[in-house]
């Protein structure tokens, strides 16, 4: 009676060994693939073995990517991108790109494109293919870090509260920056600012500077160093960093505000482009002002001028008199007036403005040239 016990016992766990790998195998590799979730996606991300697919429209990848991506749409969906895309530019057409030899991380907005070219990639032969459930949505959610483009880190300046970042050369900021941007250079470059820091002024060692409650944007000149210094964060234990991938250059070139400085605001005056707007009051205006200047007052300051302005005077109720189709440089005394005024103009739709730090004090500090129609001295 024990001896058959012991050979049935024997026979249940040889069973157990041999069908649980199979089990195992079945609850891993449902349909072929793995599905993993974020913290997992993020993991094998960092390992930089895989190949990740971003299965989405160009214009959801252009807004927002996880680094690293390569996009292969796997369809069109009008509904997120307006251009149709030929058959030929699709993933089905296209798996030859995807390497053999690699993990392939697939992932999309919400989980269910990237399922399906999970299965698509099965049945074309790939062995390990791994399908990230929740998509982007999910990622973002989490805090995982993303690459942004001009528009998208646009969107995000107006609808989060965020910590911006700039991690250029103090000469590159004080030239311009994206308005509220904190500097903490990420590292010399003596092409850009012949004024070398000590470590100690870098990033690496200022990093109790940046706020931990807030999403991060960083950006730089063209998106190397805010790519580095975003990776910097995130190995520190930051969460929600958003890196500007195309850097202020692009930021400039797509018709977002800026701040400049007298010099840079010379610089663009000479252009012959740009439309000179003067937010003061009239009383200062006439006794100074800066040639080509149009006068719009943002508000009444009763120091300089105490007759004041009736409200449909005021720059909020004369909009229609600043051109649409022009770049547009704002100044005032010092910079506040013209700060608010630019704010006040970007909400009604326009683009291409910027705001001259320092106002007419700067500009004239740094030795340009003013209109007296009263005598200046």
């Amino acid at each position: 009676m024990n001896k058959q016990f012991m050979l049935f016992f024997a026979a249940i766990l040889l069973a157990f060994f041999v069908i649980t790998p199979g089990i195992a195998a079945a609850d891993t590799y449902l349909d072929g693939y793995k599905n993993v979730n974020v913290c997992k996606a993020e993991k094998m991300i960092e390992q930089k073995d895989v190949f990740l697919l971003d299965v989405r429209t160009p214009a959801e990848f252009n807004k927002t990517h996880i680094e690293g991506a390569t996009l292969i749409p796997l369809k069109n969906v009008t509904s997120l991108d307006s251009v149709e895309l030929p058959s030929e530019k699709l993933l089905p057409a296209r798996i030859s790109e995807v390497p053999v030899d690699k993990k392939i991380l697939v992932y999309c907005k919400t989980g269910g494109r990237s399922a399906t070219a999970c299965s698509l990639l099965v049945n074309a032969g790939y062995k390990k293919v791994y399908n990230m459930e929740g998509g982007i949505d999910v990622w973002l959610a989490r805090g995982c870090t993303v690459d942004t483009n001009a528009s998208k880190a646009n969107e995000i300046l107006r609808t989060l509260n965020i910590f911006l970042l700039d991690v250029r050369t103090p000469a590159e900021f004080n030239k311009t920056h994206i308005e509220e941007a904190t500097l903490i250079p990420f590292k010399n470059v003596p092409a850009q600012d012949s004024i070398v820091l000590p470590s100690e002024q870098l990033l690496a060692q200022r990093l109790c500077e940046v706020q931990k409650d807030k999403p991060i944007l960083v950006y730089c000149k063209s998106g190397a160093r805010s790519d580095a210094a975003r990776d910097l964060l995130v190995d520190s234990g930051y969460r929600y960093v958003y890196n500007m991938e195309v850097g202020i250059d692009a930021w400039i070139s797509e018709g977002y505000t800026v701040d400049v400085n007298a010099s840079i605001a010379n610089s663009l005056l000479n252009t012959g482009t740009f439309f000179l707007l003067d937010v003061r009051t009239p009383a200062e205006f006439n006794a100074e002002h800066i040639e080509g200047a149009t006068l719009i007052p943002l508000k009444n300051v009763p120091d300089p001028d105490p007759d004041g302005l009736l409200p449909e005077e005021f720059l909020e109720n004369r909009l229609w008199e600043v051109p649409g189709d022009k770049p547009i440089l704002v100044y005032c005394k010092s910079g506040a007036r013209s700060d608010a005024a630019r704010d006040l103009l970007v909400d009604s739709g326009y683009r291409n403005v910027y705001n001259m730090m320092g106002g007419i004090a700067a500009w004239k500090a740094e030795g340009y040239p003013t209109v007296c129609p009263e005598v200046c001295n």
